[in-house]
């Protein structure tokens, strides 16, 4: 498979226009130890907290970081089939609470689209759209639901017109989470729901993984990987999502951090299973102190 080249471009920060950034460490690269990605420096926005790299990393050329359908879900979020159905028909009964009715869904980077073939199931009106064509060619053909391909303000969906709207694990990978949400308080109808999924930033885990490189001599981070899978570009915490939400004129209704394992790939060494030894530590205590690595937020739009 070709290899995703990059260009970057410094920015500030692109929630709040923010200048005064401060340098966390690199990522990517000879700053990864399995090498993976290009070396990125990740910054934090003293005003709003958000985490990002800069100068951003931008696809060159064509933009194939999503073009493998299997690859994405099945190797790397590790996400069946039948599983990504059941955990929207759970997603969507807690937005019938929310709304008190099933009205219209719209799922902002649906991927495969099994979570839209739920709401369908569930009874709701729904569709979904995603940056990738070969993600939508799946969710059309093999799960027979509506979707269209593109960026949500490409799409230019009408004003008010959904009544509840999912972004589950896809702000992070966004280029320009404010300008999205902008997009999407346009397209929630008054009262309409909002739901979003990301990592927590702020995570222990974060804090200890960054602690460990200082201690062991290196600038280099956990946080975020903007130029290898997952391609996560943007880092939010509670309160840096509260900050984007609120901005962009919707009010919070609940924000959760949720206790889960780790994705973090072990080595079989005798340091590599001391270090697996101390994630699991971090593990336990960010599940058992509420700092895990897991987040979701639900909003109303005012």
């Amino acid at each position: 498979m070709p290899k995703q080249e990059w260009e970057f471009q410094s920015r500030d920060c692109m929630i709040c226009g923010g200048k005064d950034l401060k340098f966390l460490g690199h990522r990517g690269g000879d700053a990864h130890r399995q090498g993976l990605g290009e070396k990125c420096r990740i910054v934090k926005c003293k005003r709003c907290h958000t985490i990002f790299p800069n100068p951003m990393p931008y696809p060159k050329g064509e933009d194939i970081r999503y073009s493998d359908v299997g690859d994405y879900f099945e190797n790397v979020m590790r996400v069946d089939h039948d599983g990504h159905i059941e955990g929207g028909k759970l997603l969507l009964a807690a937005a019938e609470k929310y709304l008190s009715f099933k009205g219209d869904y719209l799922d902002v980077g649906c991927g495969r689209g099994e979570v839209v073939r739920a709401a369908k199931e569930l009874g709701w009106s729904a569709s979904g759209c995603d940056i990738s064509e070969e993600y939508v060619n799946y969710a059309r053909d093999v799960n027979g639901v509506e979707a269209v391909a593109g960026t949500l303000e490409d799409v230019n969906f009408p004003e008010d017109r959904f009544d509840f709207v999912s972004l589950v694990e896809v702000i992070e990978h966004l280029y320009d989470p404010k300008r999205t949400v902008d997009e999407l308080r346009r397209i929630i109808k008054p009262g309409g729901v909002l739901y979003v999924s990301t990592p927590n930033e702020e995570s222990i885990y974060q804090t200890f993984g960054n602690l460990y490189y200082r201690l062991t001599g290196k600038d280099w981070v956990v946080n975020l990987c903007p130029t290898w899978n997952l391609y996560h570009i943007f880092g939010f915490s509670p309160r840096s999502i509260r900050y984007l939400l609120e901005q962009s004129g919707f009010r919070i209704e609940e924000t959760v951090v949720y206790p889960g394992t780790f994705s973090v790939p072990r080595r079989n060494s005798i340091a590599g299973k001391l270090e697996g030894l101390g994630i699991d530590a971090v593990e336990k205590a960010a599940n058992l102190f509420g700092k895990s690595p897991f987040m979701y937020t639900w909003a109303r739009k005012l």
